[in-house]
């Protein structure tokens, strides 16, 4: 369509005034229309949310009220577990060391908690250790005499004791001498119980409750330098940590009064692969909570660490219900759910609940000859199974009495979020997204849709119905200056003009701008250049000025010649999709070798009219023997541009271009082109569309400061004249038999001056402006 035709629109409209007052009433609309959509959610989110809340506090709340009348009827704290399996695993373990028998292992009430012998409690965590050998460490403290152990087992098999006691004396026939009362020290544990060499001497902190682990190995005569890592992230019982075996029972006084509950328990841990990469293993943690009634943790591993009650013997103890609401109220409000429960009243529990809980709680509850608390169960718990925590159980208890609501909410929420994103698509995406393909096709001069023959289609959203008015008017304005600009232009150019310049601009706009576009290819280390933003500056101004559209395209610098313009052709089609004008490719340097091998590779693209004129400016079409003669800045570079400086060696230019010339007239010669054309004339009429732009400088002329730049990753210089300090005017040829393309000559400069500006360029901008110029003249004239 001819550009004054597509440029015609009515001047009646013309001398419309804007409604600034309409402008301003529909600028709030978006605003009020967001406000209703979230009003929306709001209004159908929170109730839900509130309620599902509601049920859950209360859910709590009622698993704790009632049942608090019935205390210290049953006291559980971790796994529920039958006393078979208590006694199969003690008796395991009796196994494992001659030191340990069942009967002292299975009446560690009398043996441990009540006489504080922590000689029992020391070969009961060294079988463990045997058993386990990934055990990490264990922890023990005894209310009476305030004595505190830990055992650490390192990596190679050596386990080390943290010992910390009050007074001068010791109970312990294996641990280390005593010490002043907050201190702790670290000693070597032999293969025979004995204690070895002094490790370490660090303050207590109780902030600062250990969990050690050797970074590397420790060997009985070595000293410990205090080297551990801590944990990043330990989340045992949640749903991507493994559970491990363990066992728990509760301890009571002889009068029935609760004192505590011993558990162990094994679950797995991993450490963060990036910051902590050697530590990458399956590493053991443990979970459990051995209080007093008083609330005092006379044993417990990590994640009891931080209550505040061991430190404070004597001053301060606090209950162990508030001990474990401080580390976890869920598992607080469980436990005391539980530790008030009993067999008779579990009926009385939520209907969803008990499903979850009957296999859990102990349907009775009775002591032996010696007071201890035997427990029995309706199920026994596999240890290598997968074992819920109370924690787990509450929660989802909680949720399956919510099911319906948190569906009925997620359903009801999805609804109104899709609803608003298709009315948001509808009333605004889809208006906008037009009316800016309008704005595109406006900064091209091209004025076809608002053609009188159409009728626009209006936004029924008034902020954006008013913006497209008012967009549409100022298009029509300039669309009618804009003609009647050019019309006086062209008349005042009629005769012979006294500015070349303005002859070019006025002939190539008239007879061909506006039925074709240019695309401008990059060379290698274009990622450089448009950093600093001085490449194809003055030559995409020139082509502004003269009306022609254009795509500027860069592919990688490392990526080689061959594949750069595979992209290049897929580039082309989408631009000729969306232009729908014969396209003008140039490229410069290695841009410009690419656009050549396009030309070889693919033809067609010339026969069909996709492509007008290819041009090659300075194209590396040759290589060049610089890229083979690298300097050690050179060599440091070659690491990052990879292929794309490979396929600039003169060999592999060569055998490339070979190729692809083979290609080319085996292509030329399939029938399949034939367009009423035989392979001769087939051949000259593409020739006719490939030009070759090449310069070069005198011997001893001055190159500009950023070919200087580029020379240094060069160890020679070129000896082989004319050359533009890269290349050869020859290599910026296709050598060929019979030759192809046509050659538009010599121009006196060097590789960059015709492109770059700024300091980097010896050329200046009248000069890039006009070899433009010229280049589109040349071009566009040639047939």
């Amino acid at each position: 369509m001819d550009k004054d035709k597509e440029s015609s629109v009515e001047v009646t409209e013309l001398d419309e005034k804007l409604d600034v007052k309409k402008i301003n009433a529909g600028m709030h609309l978006s605003h009020w229309l967001t406000l209703v959509i979230v009003s929306a959610v709001a209004l159908v989110a929170i109730p839900i949310l509130c309620i599902s809340n509601w049920s859950s506090n209360n859910a709590v709340s009622w698993l704790i009220k009632s049942n608090e009348d019935n205390v210290n009827e049953l006291a559980f704290i971790n796994i529920a577990m039958s006393a078979d399996i208590v006694k199969a695993e003690l008796e395991h373990i009796s196994q494992l060391d001659d030191n340990l028998n069942f009967e002292t292992l299975y009446f560690m009430q009398q043996n441990i908690i009540d006489s504080g012998d922590m000689d029992v409690l020391y070969h009961l965590f060294l079988a463990q250790f045997k058993r386990y050998p990934t055990a990490s460490y264990y922890q023990y403290g005894d209310e009476p005499t305030g004595n505190y152990m830990g055992l650490v087992h390192f990596h190679d098999g050596t386990i080390g004791v943290e010992y910390r006691i009050d007074n001068n004396s010791t109970l312990c026939s294996v641990c280390p001498l005593p010490i002043r009362y907050g201190e702790k020290e670290y000693r070597i544990v032999n293969s025979d119980g004995s204690i070895g060499n002094l490790w370490n001497n660090k303050k207590y902190d109780s902030r600062l409750r250990p969990w050690y682990q050797a970074v590397k190995n420790i060997t009985a005569n070595s000293e410990w330098d205090g080297v551990t890592a801590i944990p990043l992230s330990i989340e045992p019982f949640s749903n991507n940590v493994d559970i491990g075996d363990g066992f728990g029972v509760p301890v009571f006084n002889s009068d029935k009064s609760f004192r505590g509950v011993l558990s162990w328990k094994r679950s797995f841990v991993y450490f963060n692969s990036i910051i902590l990469p050697n530590l990458i293993k399956r590493t053991p943690t443990s979970i459990t909570y051995v209080m007093t009634e008083s609330g005092l943790n006379i044993a417990s591993t990590i994640n009891a660490e931080n209550v505040r009650n061991a430190d404070k013997i004597g001053n301060e103890k606090i209950s162990l219900l508030e001990v474990l609401e401080m580390k976890d109220p869920f598992f607080a409000a469980t436990y005391n759910m539980l530790l008030n429960a009993s067999t008779n009243n579990l009926k009385s529990l939520p209907y969803h609940f008990q499903n979850y809980v009957q296999d859990y709680l102990f349907s009775s509850v009775h002591t032996d000859h010696n007071g201890f608390i035997i427990v029995s169960g309706s199920k026994q718990v596999d240890f290598l199974g997968n074992i819920m925590t109370l924690r787990e159980i509450l929660f989802q208890a909680i949720q399956s009495q919510n099911v319906i609501v948190i569906i009925v909410a997620f359903v009801i929420m999805s609804v109104v979020i899709l609803a608003s994103v298709i009315l948001s698509s509808k009333f605004i995406t889809k208006p906008l997204k037009a009316m800016t393909e309008k704005m595109q096709s406006a900064s091209n001069f091209d004025f076809r849709f608002y053609s009188k023959s159409k009728v626009q289609k209006r936004s029924s959203v008034k902020e954006i119905h008013v913006i497209e008015a008012t967009f549409e008017f100022m298009v029509k304005k300039f669309a009618a200056g804009l003609r009647n600009n050019r019309k006086a232009r062209f008349n005042t150019s009629s005769g012979t003009s006294s500015n070349p310049n303005n002859s070019i601009n006025n002939s190539i706009t008239k007879k061909d701008t506006t039925s074709k576009t240019s695309v401008l290819v990059d060379g290698i280390m274009n990622e450089l250049a448009h950093i600093v933003k001085n490449y194809w500056i003055d030559n995409i101004a020139a082509i502004k000025e003269i009306g022609v559209t254009y795509d500027n395209l860069r592919f990688s610098s490392a990526e080689s010649i061959v594949t750069n313009a595979d992209k290049l052709y897929g580039e082309i089609i989408k631009i000729s999709q969306k232009v729908k004008v014969p396209i003008i490719l140039i490229g410069h340097s290695m841009g410009g070798a690419e656009a050549a091998y396009l030309f070889l590779k693919y033809p067609h693209l010339l026969l069909d009219g996709t492509i007008d004129k290819v041009v090659s400016l300075n194209g590396a079409i040759g290589g060049s023997k610089l890229a083979d003669n690298l300097s050690p800045l050179g060599h440091a570079m070659s690491l990052i541009l990879g292929s794309g400086l490979h396929s600039l060696k003169e060999g592999v230019a060569k055998k490339n271009f070979d190729e692809g010339f083979a290609m080319f007239q085996k292509t030329v010669a399939d029938e399949g082109y034939k367009n009423g054309l035989t392979p001769s004339s087939r051949f000259e009429f593409l020739s006719k569309k490939l030009f070759y732009i090449r310069s070069a400088l005198p011997q001893g002329s001055e190159v500009s400061a950023g070919l200087k730049v580029v020379l240094t990753f060069c160890s020679i210089e070129l000896d082989e004249f004319p050359n533009d300090r890269l290349l050869t005017a020859k290599a910026q040829m296709i050598q060929s038999n019979p030759p192809l393309g046509q050659d538009l000559g010599i121009i006196d400069a060097d590789h960059m001056a015709l492109l770059i500006n700024g300091i980097a360029s010896s050329g200046d901008i009248s000069h890039r402006k006009a070899f433009t110029n010229a280049i589109l003249q040349a071009v566009v004239a040639f047939n």
